[in-house]
């Protein structure tokens, strides 16, 4: 599957003069995290993500002052995936989950309802 897009912007004189700005393609294939719904979320945050090889990953959920709630371990054969986490045990509010990878660690915040 070809997830490669290629974007380009239209730039817009008061004048109404107008060019185009170099292409600049985005590949989507790459390794990386997709999507993470639904926000807010009430029983399970799902996180979309691709991985390019055999990979184990690790997921906390933090409150907003960074304090740990919960951790998940997770090990994904290559591919696309979508890992859920339960969240209803948490009180309505808002939190950040942080994804640490074989390269990366990312966070992500979220509200839950």
């Amino acid at each position: 599957l070809n997830q490669k897009m290629i974007y380009r912007l239209r730039m817009v004189d008061k004048d109404g003069n107008f060019r185009l700005s170099n292409n600049v393609v985005v590949d989507r294939t790459s390794a990386g995290i997709e999507n993470i719904y639904p926000i807010p979320a009430s029983s399970a945050l799902n996180i979309q993500l691709m991985t390019l090889s055999r990979e184990n990953m690790k997921i906390d959920v933090l409150d907003l002052s960074g304090r740990p709630l919960g951790y998940f371990h997770k090990s994904l054969e290559k591919g696309r995936h979508t890992v859920s986490i339960p969240v209803s045990n948490l009180p309505r509010g808002q939190y950040m989950v942080k994804i640490h990878r074989a390269n990366s660690t990312t966070a992500h915040p979220f509200m839950k309802q």
